[in-house]
Formats: C-alpha cells, sequence, structure tokens
C-alpha cells in the first residue's frame, strides 16, 4: 500500500511541469506536515521528518546500514500524542 501511494505521488509530481522540482518539494513537505499533524502534532510530525532526513544523510554518507526500506522501524508512532 505504501509503494502504491508512493508511486501514485510521484507519477503526478513527474506529470506537473508548470512547477519547478523545489516548488514540488515544499508542496509536498507541506501536505506532509499537514497530513500527519492531524494524526500525530506538529511536533511528531517533524520528528518524522527529522528521522527520514537523518536516514537520507546516511545513505549520502554511504552508511550501509542506511536505507529507504522501513526508515521509521525504530519509530514508534503509537508512542505519539497529538499537541
Amino acid at each position: 500500500m505504501l509503494d502504491d501511494f508512493y508511486t501514485a505521488v510521484k507519477t503526478v509530481s513527474r506529470a506537473t511541469d508548470d512547477l519547478t522540482e523545489e516548488s514540488k518539494a515544499i508542496v509536498l513537505i507541506r501536505i506532509a506536515i499537514e497530513e500527519s499533524a492531524r494524526e500525530v502534532g506538529v511536533a511528531s510530525a517533524l520528528q518524522i521528518i527529522s528521522k527520514l532526513m537523518t536516514s537520507t544523510l546516511g545513505i549520502l554518507a554511504e552508511n550501509e546500514d542506511e536505507t529507504f526500506e522501513n526508515p521509521l522501524d525504530d519509530f514508534n508512532v503509537d508512542s505519539l500524542t497529538p499537541n
């Protein structure tokens, strides 16, 4: 299901050629914050984004332990509380 959603969003993004890639990133990040904040609160939404950023930096640094596969495995979403 997550892969299908990822593919759908990527398809829409690539089909939208009247925006720069930077503008698309801003929109996608804004939507991610807004939508996840509805469920877990802004601070927790930003914590999730921070974890993804940390994973990305690890991949760029060629850390073999970092991957985009299940980057939130050690992240307990059930412990998050909306603010």
